[in-house]
This record gives C-alpha cells, sequence and structure tokens, in this order.
C-alpha cells in the first residue's frame, strides 16, 4: 500500500505566521483545513499500477492455434472479427504491456503475423490471417489466470441448397495446413430428379470451343460441368460418344464416362481398333476426326465440321455410298453422307494408287464395344480414381504425364455411389489463400469421402467449371470460364423452376 506523507508545520505557519502559538479554536480550524487537503490529495498519490498482461504464447492446436493470454485482474475483453483483409484483434481496454513482453512467433497455417499495440484506452492483440477462417468458431474462453483465443485455421465450413427435387449443390470451404480449398459438390438422384446425363460438344463438332455456360443453355440442360482433355483445335482427346456416334477414339486405354440408351452409367477404360477396305487393300486406321500426324490413316466424318482441315503433305479420298467419290491432298471437303479416309508418310503413297469408284468399307471397334453395350453417350478422361469404393488411381496404366499427376490443381471428378446417386464435383485451385486446390490423391479421397463406388477425374486446370441454371459457380483459375471442348450435361424435366 502507497503511504502519503505531508508535512503540518508549513500549513500552520502560513496560517498564523511564525512565532505565534495557536489557540484552540483556530488549532481545529487548521486541523480540518489539513484533512480536507489530505482528502483531495490522497488518492492520487495511493492509486494502484494498472493491470498488466504479462505473457502471451501461441500454441499449435489440431484445429489451428490458440493464443493463451496470461495477466492480473478480470481482463474483460473485446472480440473483433474482419473478412477484408481477414484478421482478428482482441482488445483489452485498461491494460498495459508487460515490459519485455515478446510478440509470440507463430508457426502454422493461416496466420500471417501477430501485432500487439497500446495506447490510453488499452491493448490491442491483433491477429492478421492470410485467408478468412468461421466467425462462429473464433472464441475466447477465460480461464484462471488469463484468456484463451481459439483461432481455427483448420476447419469445414458448408452449406447445402435443394436445386430441384433430388438435385442439391454443396458448397465446402476447407482449412487445411497447406492453405484453403472450396469444393462444388453437385448431387443428384436419377430416381427422384429423372435426371438424364448426355454429352455435348462445343459448337457441335469437334473442331471448337465454348464455355461451359453456352453449352449447357443450348441443351437447355438444367446442371453441366467440363468433360474431356483436348487439344489446342478444341478436339476431345480421347473417346467421344455421342447420339450413338463414335466421334473421337479411345487412346492409350484411358477411362472413360458412358451412358447406355437405357441411361445406365458407366466408368470403364476404352480400347480402340479399325481398319479400312479400299478394293483390295486393307489399312489399320490410327484415329478419328483429330489432327492427323506422321505416318496416320485418319477418318473424317461430319462429327468434325465442312472440311478435314488438314495440310497438302498427305492425300485424301472422298467416300460417298461406299465408294471412292473423289481424290484431294488435303482439306478435303467432307460429304454428309460419306467419310473422308486421309494418309500421311507411307498410307498417303498407298492412298494416291486407289482409283474413284473403287469399293470401300470401313470398320471402327471400341473395346468394350460401344454397340453392343448400346453407348449412347460417352466422354473419355481419366485416370480412374475409385473402383469398387476403393482409392485406385490408374494413372501410370493410362500413361498420363506429371502435370496431370502430380501437385495441386484445380480439379474436376465424376463418381456413383452404390445407390446409383450421381456425384460432380470441382475444386479451385491455384489461388493462393483463396483455394490451393488438390492433388488426385485428395480428390480420390474426397470422392470416398463422398460416398462413392466408382469415379473417375475429368479435365483438370483453367478448364473446370461447374454450371447450374447457365451460372458458372466455382471460380475458373483463369479469372473466367475457359472455353472448352465438351461437356457432361444433366437434364431434368422440372414442373416448375426454384429460385436457385
Amino acid at each position: 500500500m502507497a503511504v502519503l506523507s505531508v508535512p503540518i508545520t508549513p500549513i500552520i505557519t502560513a496560517c498564523l505566521g511564525a512565532g505565534e502559538l495557536p489557540r484552540l479554536p483556530e488549532l481545529v480550524g487548521m486541523l480540518v483545513l489539513t484533512l480536507a487537503i489530505l482528502l483531495i490529495i490522497a488518492p492520487a498519490g495511493a492509486q494502484a499500477a494498472p493491470p498488466a498482461i504479462t505473457d502471451i504464447t501461441a500454441v499449435p492446436t489440431e484445429a489451428g492455434v490458440e493464443f493463451v493470454i496470461k495477466g492480473s485482474g478480470d481482463l474483460e475483453h473485446r472480440l473483433l472479427y474482419y473478412v477484408n483483409p481477414s484478421k482478428i484483434i482482441l482488445e483489452l481496454p485498461g491494460y498495459t504491456l508487460d515490459s519485455g513482453l515478446k510478440v509470440p512467433a507463430v508457426s502454422g497455417p493461416g496466420i500471417q503475423r501477430v501485432r500487439l499495440t497500446q495506447n490510453q484506452s488499452g491493448i490491442k492483440v491483433a491477429i492478421d490471417l492470410y485467408y478468412p477462417v468461421p466467425r462462429s468458431q473464433v472464441t475466447v474462453k477465460k480461464e484462471p489466470g488469463g484468456l484463451r483465443l481459439v483461432v481455427p485455421t483448420l476447419f469445414e465450413e458448408s452449406r447445402r441448397i435443394r436445386v430441384t427435387p433430388g438435385v442439391y449443390y454443396h458448397q465446402v470451404t476447407r482449412g487445411t495446413p497447406e492453405g484453403p480449398i472450396e469444393i462444388n459438390i453437385l448431387e443428384l438422384d436419377p430416381e427422384v430428379a429423372q435426371v438424364k446425363v448426355e454429352t455435348r460438344l462445343a459448337q457441335e463438332r469437334t473442331l471448337g470451343r465454348e464455355p461451359l455456360s453456352a453449352i449447357t443453355k443450348r441443351a437447355g440442360a438444367l446442371a453441366g460441368i467440363n468433360g474431356s482433355f483436348f487439344s489446342s483445335d478444341g478436339t476431345p482427346l480421347g473417346l467421344y460418344i455421342q447420339d450413338g456416334r463414335l466421334i473421337t477414339e479411345p487412346i492409350l486405354h484411358r477411362t472413360a464416362l458412358a451412358v447406355t440408351e437405357e441411361g445406365k452409367l458407366l466408368i470403364t477404360p476404352f480400347g480402340f481398333s479399325g481398319k479400312v477396305r479400299l478394293g483390295e487393300v486393307e489399312l489399320p486406321v490410327s484415329g478419328l476426326n483429330r489432327q492427323r500426324y506422321t505416318d496416320e490413316l485418319i477418318i473424317y466424318t461430319p462429327d468434325r465440321g465442312e472440311t478435314t482441315e488438314t495440310n497438302s503433305f498427305g492425300f485424301e479420298l472422298v467416300i460417298i455410298d461406299g465408294k471412292v467419290a473423289e481424290r484431294v491432298r488435303g482439306d478435303a471437303a467432307i460429304p454428309r453422307n460419306g467419310y473422308v479416309v486421309s494418309g500421311h508418310g507411307k498410307y498417303k503413297d498407298i492412298l494416291q494408287g486407289i482409283e474413284v469408284g473403287t469399293p470401300c468399307t470401313l470398320q471402327l471397334e471400341t473395346e468394350p464395344d460401344w454397340r453392343r453395350a448400346k453407348i449412347r453417350y460417352a466422354v473419355g478422361a481419366g485416370p480412374q480414381l475409385v473402383k469398387n469404393g476403393q482409392i485406385q488411381i490408374t494413372a501410370d496404366e493410362e500413361s498420363f504425364k506429371p502435370d496431370i499427376t502430380q501437385g495441386k490443381a484445380p480439379r474436376s471428378a465424376l463418381g456413383l455411389t452404390p445407390s446409383g446417386k450421381i456425384v460432380a464435383v470441382t475444386v479451385n485451385g491455384r489461388k493462393a489463400n483463396i483455394s490451393v486446390g488438390m492433388t488426385l490423391e485428395e480428390l480420390a479421397e474426397l470422392m470416398v469421402e463422398l460416398g462413392c463406388e466408382q469415379a473417375l477425374n475429368l479435365d483438370g486446370g483453367g478448364s473446370v467449371t461447374m454450371v447450374i441454371r447457365d451460372r458458372p459457380l466455382n471460380m475458373p483459375s483463369d479469372g473466367r470460364e475457359r472455353q472448352v471442348s465438351s461437356a457432361i450435361l444433366f437434364i431434368v424435366n422440372e414442373d416448375h423452376k426454384e429460385s436457385f
């Protein structure tokens, strides 16, 4: 306790003058005056020191970081939360910082730095975040001798919205040790929604690209997700079947999504073989409706477009009604009721020896056989992610390169549950402190978590797009919708449109 010492003699001398002795009434008056002076000045002299914060420690936990704050007094506080920029501020009115108190070092995801400031009203503990965390999970707990501030940098937030009966959209945000991840999930129950799954080409031909939202709108689809990988000219890379027509061939025995005439969905790898017979000459077919490379024989149908778009280094035969109708050096017009046989290198030399009028037959096969399986739609992508409910990534078997298989990236996937539900997923990526993306392994784990028995990877990166009612719902890594070559569409006959 502080002791206040006030000398009385100077006060008496000031009142009576030097050498005079006080009479009783004067003495009483002087004592009252002295007590009054003491009452005025005593509180200032005896005031206790303000409460202080003596220690702040950052403790990593399974959910993020907890800040343990030690100090004297009741530690009354106020918690503030800001989104842009993301930060948490803990105000401690009337408190001071103990001398020598250091800012705690933080090693963990989500937290950029910790700042301590002091002014006349008290102190502030400011925690700058790399990304927002759930406000409802930021808490302050009182404990003996201090406070515990909980900052959940490892978290999950989700919301579920009904799009139409049997169709639900989920938006999920997760905080992970590598950063945040944003996930979009479309769940469709064919038993309730009577969903039809179809594939569509951009601009209705192999040589074309178009935003997914434009493809879904033209088809009148409720929703859609991007489909196959594609080359720079828009040609799908791998199997593509639409309305029962084989439009591009499977490559490297990669996994595809197929839809039968009865609406059954299959996720399985496909192989390809083909041959063309020109009179007595039989030649193997290299591919269908795609760019022609060295020493290849390619078949072009009207699904390619108006012409083959080939150069003059090959030779082409136009086939109409099963016979050679025209011989062309390159970029032949594709007949609506026929096809074009285009060869380069050794096949160019052979085709140059075939005359007009020569009979021609074409045989194209897939394994499994798309005709026998009555497959109406199919889109190739890969690798497979889940088989029989277990993670099984077939990247090596399907000869995918590291740009697809390695690292975190924006991802798309489609899966099937044992009950027949369809699960379409997009994961935003390549956006630091917003969404870092997923590896193939993490994507496979997510599909299993969502109950998928079978699942395959679709084209990723900037192509990743999910559209519902003509509106993109994810955040493309390009900053805008990329033009893609193909789409997987979900068509639902609605009695009335809901407000999604």
